[in-house]
């Protein structure tokens, strides 16, 4: 038992030591800040849509269409 204590109270000391004197990259913030990337036709969220056969016109289709547009549906 005594062998372990002493063990462990000889590890201290480096524990301590490492605690203290953290790694470069750690100590250091970084200054790069990447950008946000442009907004592309590619990059919008993108929904799947499907209607059932011909249920459909073109008047509620453009309309609906132009509802996702507005709403940044790519």
């Amino acid at each position: 038992m005594n062998s372990r204590i002493c063990k462990s109270l000889a590890a201290l000391p480096l524990f301590v030591t490492l605690l203290i004197n953290p790694s470069p990259s750690v100590a250091q913030p970084s200054t790069a800040h990447p950008e946000w990337p442009t907004i592309t036709q590619e990059s919008k969220p993108w929904t799947r849509w499907w209607w059932q056969g011909s249920a459909v016109n073109k008047a509620d289709l453009t309309a609906t269409l132009e509802a996702y547009e507005k709403a940044g549906l790519g």
